[in-house]
């Protein structure tokens, strides 16, 4: 989906929970009423708890501007090793 967010297609789902398993995230979860697999979509790009958190330590960012920090992170961490700093 647009916002990077996986999706999931209940119309393909048959509810073995694998998907719950194999999330190294544990962002998905099993519905307990209606026994059925729920994740979070990111409120389709505006998401709620990032409003709500008080203290600010949920941030909303694109899968692309995570994948630029992380790139910077190990240029950085690169530029430290060469030096001679692991």
């Amino acid at each position: 989906d647009s916002t990077g967010a996986t999706i999931i297609n209940y119309d393909k789902c048959i509810g073995c929970k694998m998907c719950s398993i194999a999330c190294p995230f544990g962002a998905i979860s099993v519905d307990p009423l209606t026994m059925r697999v729920v994740k979070c979509d990111l409120c389709s790009g505006d998401p709620a708890c990032v409003k709500f958190c008080l203290t600010g330590a949920i941030e909303y960012v694109t899968a692309h501007a995570y994948d630029l920090k992380r790139q910077r992170e190990r240029i950085t961490q690169m530029k430290r090793i060469l030096r001679g700093g692991a």
